[in-house]
């Protein structure tokens, strides 16, 4: 009944989250315990061969004696019950794990033969530690990890290595190992597997033509599984591959072609946007659209960009004036071909630094604790999301602190421009101050904030950033380059109907998103029900 419930259900299994993983280790469970293959009265039962596995491993042991716990011992991650004609006793009586061993350095020398850590080939050698195929066990780093190796081979000194003993299959061996989950024993900073530990986990031995008939099987369902893992990965890659020629058609300079592109993604929404990666992609080409001038409609009426930039030049000069921020150099004029795309009609393009003030954070002395406390949440990298969020409930300045810090205004965008993390914005509802690595820009004139923070999210500013931040181990995007990135000013009234567009665009990105989570967690429980239903055929077969 099991193995009939198992594939009955093989296909949606697959398609839940971790599907395949999962039901490879479904299939291995399922396998060493007995429930996959029909039980033969006529084998040789598992209990005569335990006299030979013994005897092999006695050989193998030498003068070496393991003491096994009792039943109360470690019994893996459950205690099945045993089929008829099968023995379940500790891995230590069943296998071996002989220590590998480092190849001295002065008598390193290349040949044809592998020599073997914890996770794989390290290099070749000229002689081998061991003749016959073995198993070759992660000790130290990749504890537990585990390679079939067929030819002579080296284990080095990180490993262990199982020759299986007469009585059992080398490939059954292999899937009682890794059903036995030994990475799960796995201890310390540099993970380590205990070998008492491991020959203390319980397993089960089944007669030796069971054990064939068991190794035929998996490995029937495991090119199942490698099927369906291709299938899944070629759909994948498809989808992301049209949903990116689709969008990169949409948001084209020069316009041609847009309402084909666009129908095609309304025709083939579903099937486009069913996996996280494409609506992220979504979210940028709403972002790009935005910067174009191509999310709302132009309105002639509106007051054009031209006259805002006005505007912005006499708040900066009555805040110099004022003391309140200082006098900078004029920013460098945009010179012809350096706009990447035409803008519409009573658009300008401007540098960062003309839209405001712009700042760069600054860290208090961190030995004078009267600066930091309740106050003005203190920004740094971390607690800007890739969403545009900042999270405000992290370390903050007091006013002393922020005296000595930067005093940033509600309102402001702020963008990471030195790290991993470069090019990250968020936008910040409430005054604040943030570290050396953001940039920050108070924008002028009645300009929005948030309006700012969506186009240096845009991929237009993004593409910007990286070509401008030295291609370094850290990357960094100076203050002074920062403020001459590009970027379209619409007329204000049109900015506010551009973010309330985008807005309502990113709560259904966000709305599609979460249906993909549900997606998500039904095929989970879909899966964990299917489980259940295995093992209730499994306890019943055992009664």
């Amino acid at each position: 009944m099991t193995i009939q419930v198992l594939l009955k259900h093989f296909d949606r299994l697959a398609e839940a989250p971790s599907g395949i993983p999962n039901l490879r280790d479904m299939i291995l469970q399922l396998a060493t315990r007995g429930t996959l293959t029909p039980q033969d009265r006529g084998d040789e039962p598992a209990s005569r061969l335990l006299h030979r596995i013994d005897s092999a491993n006695a050989r193998l042991r030498g003068a070496e004696r393991p003491v096994f716990a009792a039943a109360a011992g470690s019994e893996g991650r459950s205690s099945p019950a045993t089929p008829k004609g099968w023995e379940r006793q500790p891995l230590g009586r069943l296998v071996v794990l002989n220590y590998g061993k480092g190849v001295v350095k002065s008598e390193q020398r290349e040949g044809p033969v592998p020599v073997y850590g914890a996770n794989g080939i390290l290099r070749y050698h000229d002689k081998a530690l061991v003749d016959s195929p073995c198993i070759v066990v992660g000790r130290k780093g990749s504890a537990g990890a585990l390679n079939r190796v067929y030819t002579p081979c080296w284990p080095s000194d990180v490993t262990y290595y199982v020759t299986p003993p007469e009585g059992i299959d080398f490939e059954y061996c292999y899937l009682m190992l890794r059903a036995s989950h030994l990475e799960e024993l796995a201890k310390g900073i540099k993970p380590g597997l205990s070998r008492n530990e491991a020959y203390n986990v319980r397993a089960l031995l089944p007669p030796l033509a069971e054990q064939k008939r068991i190794v035929a099987k998996v490995g029937e369902l495991m090119a199942l599984c490698d099927d369906l893992e291709a299938k899944q990965q070629k759909k994948r890659v498809v989808r992301i591959t049209l949903n990116r020629a689709c969008l990169r058609a949409v948001a084209q300079p020069n316009g041609k072609g847009l309402a084909t592109a666009w129908h095609r993604v309304r025709d083939h929404f579903d099937d486009l946007y069913c996996i996280p990666e494409t609506v992220a992609e979504l979210r940028q080409t709403i972002l790009q659209l935005a910067v174009m001038g191509r999310l709302v409609p132009q309105d002639p009426s509106d007051e054009p960009a031209t006259g805002l930039l006005k505007k912005i030049r006499a708040e900066k000069e009555r805040l110099i004036a004022a003391g309140v921020i200082r006098k900078t150099k004029p920013m460098p004029a945009i010179e012809t071909g350096e706009p990447p795309f035409r803008l519409p009609k009573g658009w300008e393009w401007v540098r960062v630094g003309s839209v405001g003030q712009t700042q760069t954070g600054t860290t208090p002395k961190k030995s004078n604790p009267a600066f930091f406390g309740k106050g003005y949440p203190f920004v740094k990298p971390a607690d800007v999301s890739l969403s545009g969020e900042i999270q405000f409930d992290g370390e903050e300045l007091t006013e002393d602190g922020i005296r000595n810090g930067r005093r940033i205004a509600a309102g402001s965008a702020l963008m990471v421009c030195i790290g991993g993390s470069i090019g990250k914005v968020g936008f910040a509802d409430r005054e604040c101050s943030c570290n050396q690595q953001i940039n920050a820009v108070t924008p002028c004139g009645g300009i929005g904030g948030r309006f700012v923070a969506y186009v240096m999210r845009s991929t237009l500013i993004q593409e910007q950033v990286l070509s401008n931040a030295p291609t370094t181990t850290l990357p960094i995007l100076s203050k002074s380059k920062w403020e001459k990135l590009l970027l379209p000013l619409p007329p204000l009234a049109e900015q506010e109907r551009i973010v309330a567009r985008v807005d309502q665009l990113m709560a259904q990105c966000d709305a599609l998103e979460s249906g993909l989570q549900r997606t998500e967690a039904n095929a989970e429980a879909l899966f964990a029900s299917v489980v259940r239903e295995l093992v209730t055929a499994e306890q019943g077969a055992a009664r």
